[in-house]
């Protein structure tokens, strides 16, 4: 009513005298009148604002003018953006897209969606593009898209010029040239690593100073042949983005070693908003950080040199699969399965397939092809530079004639075919395409996987350990192929960490276990995933150290999921949709895979009675990781609790997959399945709360469990169980 009043007393003198004065019917009608127009305007006056949809896609410019037959192709991936900046860009919370400036321009108008654009180190305008591009990063500039410069400046000297001068840049942006001395203007410590500058660059720098109101980070100043005092702001970040330019772009300590001498995570955070918005996070499930496994087919036929006449699939089977109770994706090449290959007896291919039914038929295998003749190149025809690195373009045929040309259709479509009809069953189809060689399909490869209603994995080159300890040592999520996503594995595989397995053989895997450590801390940027091929187990070395990695993650809290269940989370989280629905609150929608969000603690922790679709959240790392119900729609909501205190109970974590059903302060039920004992972890119960606990189908009495003095309730859960919580009067 008090809306009301007040929407009457902005009428007019006028009417109010004539409702005063009016009978006592036509006054209750206009009141009633006067009211509905009055809570109308008041409704509208406050009805909350519509969500805005959070920016969180970067759009990165790379590539050159196609029909350059002097240049080799790039992709993606090559890219210095790709490299160094697009795996804490994820971290942040933000989507890396490419677009090859030698393919055609930009839409004229980008898409809200896009926070940044990124110039990447190798692009190249072409020539008759300069000019659009010149005005169309200004415009976008004006619209509030941030612009980050790798390498140096787009176009010609004239048009670096016009960009230079439109955004502040000062100097000639000439190159240095005839330089006598450098030395070091700036440089921060807290933003560069002093280590990798050690000797002042001379070559490589051109005469260019940041724009008013930069942070410089690092600056070097020079003296050139006619003793002038030039000079370059070589790292920095202005009102508009920031710059990072040649020469000090990286350094390479080893062939495996890719460093930057800024850090990406602190500089990319003082151009973009972070911290700001829930992360969709790859890393976490249900409060635990994941673990996933699988194995590429090569080396399966290949004999121990352990035991007699006996394959390292059996072992791996036998000793691996069987015994380590985790969800396993393995994968099989069908020439060496049907002993097609060279050195093969083509009458063992009874034995090999008999051996590959027994692996896929146990019940924590999933199926996976690693095609029909292991390409080590899948674009040959325009990826040369890497078929040069390889002796042959496949596996060895006994008999070449079989497969004379490279085929994609028989490669995917015919090895899947293969594999569903001779060695596994209709209820349990191959749903992983694993790649082999330098894991690079084309965006072709990628569709016909998809069309066959698979998901498909590998490549990337996580490998970061005390032998690696760069920040190009740990890859991104995912790239783009050809406007198609593909997603890598997590972590690389045993092949790399033993240099190509010429050794050391134990040493070398074991590192792996470093990686996951360097990974979890000081930020958690990787599941754990155990990645090898068959022929791991033909030595003593390498069998010892599968076995040791085996073992420590076998003592981790670690939530299992396949390979398959990662893919689609990773491309959920991509393509998930944020929306700011006030101070602390966001909707997000995706397709459900990606269930969890991360935000930094700094923010406080959900109000759940003003969530939906949220399970619980757990503290870790400096780090709030929520969890949903695998809804398409869910409401975040961090606003200040009522009374200081959550209305109900929430999950904080489970080691294995779980489904809520009730989640009550008497009541809390629901749905648990792994391969072993589920560790269950609920919070928010008053201390010293006792529960009669009932599983089902497993036992048929219910125990008692109590809730310790902090309100939380541990448990231990048969593999697969519906259990239930009921509160025991006191």
């Amino acid at each position: 009513m008090r809306q009301f009043f007040q929407a009457l007393q902005s009428y007019p003198q006028n009417c109010v005298s004539f409702v005063i004065g009016s009978s006592p019917l036509s006054t209750v009608l206009t009141l009633f009148l006067w009211a509905a127009l009055a809570f109308g305007s008041a409704g509208k006056a406050l009805a909350a604002p519509s969500p805005t949809p959070v920016a969180r896609d970067v759009l990165c410019l790379f590539g050159f003018e196609t029909g350059d037959a002097t240049r080799t192709p790039v992709w993606p991936p090559d890219t210095y953006s790709a490299q160094i900046l697009q795996m804490a860009l994820e971290w942040m919370g933000y989507e890396m897209e490419f677009h090859n400036v030698g393919e055609g321009r930009p839409p004229e108008n980008l898409d809200p969606r896009f926070a940044m654009i990124i110039l990447d180190s190798g692009v190249d305008v072409p020539f008759g593009d300069q000019d659009f591009y010149w005005h169309w990063l200004v415009r976008q500039k004006e619209r509030g898209v941030k612009l980050l410069f790798i390498g140096g400046y787009p176009g010609d000297k004239d048009r670096q010029a016009g960009l230079a001068a439109d955004l502040g840049i000062q100097g000639t942006l000439e190159d240095l040239v005839g330089v006598k001395s450098a030395a070091y203007s700036i440089l921060d410590k807290a933003m560069i690593d002093e280590s990798m500058l050690l000797d002042t660059r001379k070559s490589g720098l051109i005469s260019s100073r940041a724009p008013a109101g930069s942070r410089v980070w690092l600056s070097v100043d020079v003296v050139d042949k006619r003793d002038l005092a030039l000079g370059e702001d070589v790292i920095y970040t202005a009102p508009w983005g920031g710059a990072v330019l040649e020469p000090y772009l990286y350094f390479r300590t080893s062939v495996e070693d890719l460093r930057s001498p800024v850090d990406p995570f602190q500089f990319l955070a003082t151009i973009l908003p972070t911290e700001t918005f829930p992360v969709p996070d790859t890393t976490t499930r249900d409060g635990v950080r994941m673990f996933l496994t699988h194995i590429d087919g090569d080396g399966f036929s290949t004999l121990s040199r352990r035991l007699v006449n006996v394959t390292c699939a059996e072992i791996i089977r036998d000793e691996f699969v069987k015994k380590y109770p985790f969800p396993v994706t393995v994968s099989v090449i069908e020439s060496e399965v049907k002993a097609l290959l060279k050195d093969q007896q083509p009458s063992d291919r009874q034995r090999f397939e008999e051996i590959a039914r027994s692996l896929f038929a146990l019940p924590n295998v999933r199926v996976a092809s690693h095609a029909w003749s292991h390409p080590f190149v899948w674009m040959p025809d325009k990826d040369v530079e890497s078929s040069r690195l390889y002796p042959t373009k496949w596996l060895e045929f006994a008999d070449p004639s079989i497969y004379p040309t490279f085929d994609l259709r028989r490669e995917i479509e015919g090895s899947v075919k293969y594999i569903n009809e001779a060695l596994t069953t209709k209820e349990k189809p191959t749903e992983m395409f694993l790649w082999s060689g330098n894991c690079r399909p084309s965006g072709e490869a990628l569709k016909m996987v998809a069309g066959l209603g698979l998901e498909a994995m590998n490549g990337g080159n996580t490998i970061i350990n005390r032998r690696a300890e760069g920040i190009g040592d740990i890859s991104s999520t995912d790239t783009s192929m050809d406007g198609e996503t593909q997603v890598y594995a997590p972590v690389q595989n045993e092949y790399t960490y033993t240099n190509g397995f010429t050794g050391p053989l134990y040493g070398g895997y074991r590192l792996v276990l470093d990686t996951f450590q360097r990974t979890e801390k000081p930020r958690r940027l990787k599941p754990v995933n155990v990645y090898y091929h068959f022929y791991s187990v033909q030595n003593r070395d390498s069998e010892r150290a599968l076995r040791d990695v085996h073992e420590w993650c076998v003592k981790q809290v670690l939530h299992s999921v396949t390979a398959k269940e990662f893919v689609l989370m990773a491309k959920d989280a991509r393509s998930t949709r944020i929306l700011a629905d006030g101070p602390k609150r966001w909707i997000v929608e995706n397709k459900g895979c990606c269930r969890t969000f991360r935000l930094p603690k700094s923010m406080g922790i959900p109000n759940l009675a003003r969530c939906e679709a949220v399970t619980g959240f757990k503290v870790e790392g400096g780090q709030v990781y929520v969890h949903t119900n695998g809804q398409t729609r869910a409401v975040l909501d961090f606003g200040r609790l009522a009374n200081g205190v959550q209305s109900k109970p929430w999950l904080t974590s489970s080691t294995g997959e779980i489904e809520v059903t009730s989640l009550e302060p008497d009541k809390i039920s629901g749905h648990v399945r792994d391969l072993r004992v589920n560790s269950v972890e609920f919070a928010g119960l008053a201390p010293g709360t006792q529960f009669s606990l009932a599983c089902r189908p497993q036992a048929s009495e219910s125990t008692r469990e109590k809730a310790d003095e902090a309100g939380v309730l541990r448990l231990n859960l048969p593999a697969v169980c519906d259990f239930t919580l009921s509160r025991i009067a006191n």
